[in-house]
């Protein structure tokens, strides 16, 4: 079969973006009525045939429903040649029960998902085992009148394999002993257009034929050689249909430009629509966010928003925001990142000046660079630099964003040349020369191979921790957090309000 490389692969694409997709959405089906779970299958089923006929040009058809009993239980055995005809089961078929190995229960998140769709598994631990669970499971499934699934030569085969070398297996007999069932025989030519194990797939009409009932009485010999002549003449005949169908047909080129063009169209328009909701809700977001960052009376800026069809890239000159340590006039903000849930977004800034009016200078930065994505209330920094002259702070770790007024870190610090930071600390009168020693030689102890201070920044109860070392109390409600004036000294030093002296008296904070 001539296969259809360009529309299999934007088939594929599609196919498992859409999978992942209805993975996270199926999730809370798993803890509602099954009605829920199916409408979830459904959409999942009738989304992915559309893909089929409109991007890979495969229809399917089915001959012989007239052999299909209109109610209850009934045993179905089908010929199985690939993928395609266990996605279209529950199309063809009403709330069927599939008999499959029990191992695939056991797969993660998708194993949950099959065993909610109540099918019969096998247990393989041993023969005995094996024929009283398809048995016991065929008798359930028949008292909740639903049809029974087999593919009686126990896996996938391919289109030119044998019954020699994958003959017919004996559990159907035993199901069919177990219920006193008719036996629905299936053939069909799914290999043809959807070969095991290949990224690529052929246009073209899936023909699926249902084929006389084979009732009960005959014995386990006779009933497997009687689905044998019935099913596998049937598929041959099938899959000869298909090759003729596909040397008479001429695939014109323009439908396929038209049918590439048709999918991404919706696909770009899907992704656009995307792209300016994620900006506009930029423009709402950045404001609120920093409204209690503000001083009394003025407004964020509007952040400008650029970069469509690419990442989405926001620009904001300049902001002054006020906190409890110090006023904070940040240059040249800019960030940029995928419209799309989890991804990454990457934070760049110009020079950052800190005025405190306890400080005799500013404290000055050169720049901040930061990645971070949200996973729900948890902020995950992967990388972040915070550059003054010939040194750098990095923060690694999370921030949960669930604490307030400040979020609870978990975190580690690297600093490059810490000795340069805490001098610019003393020299503007943060730091009093006690406590920058005394600091310095509790950073030793966090010093690595390269010279670097990695240290952990970690909250223990309401106190956030520099490695052993207590930075600050997080007050317990909002209201007790102080705004537009920075924290004493001392409870920078020490949250309990003692100078690191052991003295109940404020430390001279010259050297």
């Amino acid at each position: 079969m001539k296969r259809a490389y360009i529309r299999s692969t934007l088939f594929n694409l599609c196919f498992y973006v859409i999978v992942a997709i209805m993975c996270c959405v199926m999730l809370p089906t798993l803890v509602l009525p099954r009605k829920a779970f199916y409408f979830t299958i459904y959409t999942f089923l009738y989304t992915v045939g559309f893909l089929e006929r409109n991007v890979l040009g495969l229809h399917y058809e089915v001959r012989g429903q007239e052999y299909l009993p209109k109610d209850g239980s009934y045993i179905l055995a089908a010929k199985h040649q690939s993928a395609y005809e266990t996605m279209k089961l529950h199309i063809l078929f009403k709330d069927p029960s599939v008999i499959l190995k029990r191992e695939l229960l056991r797969i993660p998140l998708w194993g949950i998902y099959l065993k909610k769709s109540g099918p019969i598994a096998i247990d393989r631990s041993s023969p005995d085992a094996a024929i009283a669970s398809i048995q016991d499971g065929a008798r359930r499934i028949k008292e909740e009148g639903r049809p029974i699934i087999i593919f009686p030569q126990g896996t996938r085969v391919n289109t030119d394999a044998t019954t020699t070398e994958k003959p017919y297996k004996v559990g159907v007999a035993r199901i069919q002993e177990a219920t006193d069932l008719p036996i629905i025989p299936m053939a069909l030519n799914t290999g043809m257009f959807w070969p095991r194990n290949s990224w690529f797939k052929s246009s073209g009409t899936v023909i699926f034929e249902f084929l006389p009932p084979i009732e009960p009485g005959l014995s386990r010999e006779e009933l497997l050689k009687k689905l044998e002549e019935t099913i596998e003449p049937a598929s041959i005949s099938l899959m000869n249909e298909a090759r003729e169908k596909q040397s008479k047909t001429k695939h014109g080129l323009k439908s396929a430009i038209l049918s590439v063009l048709a999918v991404f169209t919706i696909m770009f328009a899907a992704y656009s629509a995307l792209w300016f909701y994620v900006a506009d809700e930029i423009k709402r977001q950045y404001p609120l966010a920093l409204a209690d960052l503000m001083e009394p009376n003025v407004q964020p800026q509007t952040p400008v928003i650029t970069g469509f069809p690419g990442k989405i890239r926001m620009a904001v000159d300049q902001e002054r925001l006020v906190t409890p340590v110090a006023n904070i006039d940040v240059q040249t903000i800019r960030a940029h990142g995928w419209p799309i849930p989890n991804s990454p977004i990457t934070l760049t800034t110009g020079p950052i000046t800190a005025r405190s009016n306890r400080w005799d200078d500013p404290l000055e930065f050169d720049s901040l660079m930061a990645v971070v994505n949200t996973d729900g209330q948890i902020l995950n920094v992967d990388e972040s630099e915070l550059v003054y002259e010939d040194a750098m702070a990095a923060l690694k770790g999370t921030l949960d964003l669930k604490q307030e007024p400040v979020p609870a870190p978990d975190m580690v610090i690297t600093l490059k040349n810490h000795k340069s930071i805490l001098d610019k600390l003393v020299s503007n009168q943060i730091l009093d020369q006690r406590t920058a020693s005394f600091t310095e030689g509790a950073l030793m102890f966090f010093v690595n191979q390269e010279g670097d201070v990695e240290v952990p920044l970690t909250q223990k109860e309401r106190t956030v921790m520099l490695g052993p070392i207590p930075l600050i109390v997080i007050p317990n409600k909002i209201e007790e957090a102080p705004r537009r004036r920075p924290i004493p000294l001392e409870t920078l030093q020490n949250p309990s309000g003692a100078s690191l002296s052991g003295s109940d008296t404020p430390q001279d904070p010259s050297p």
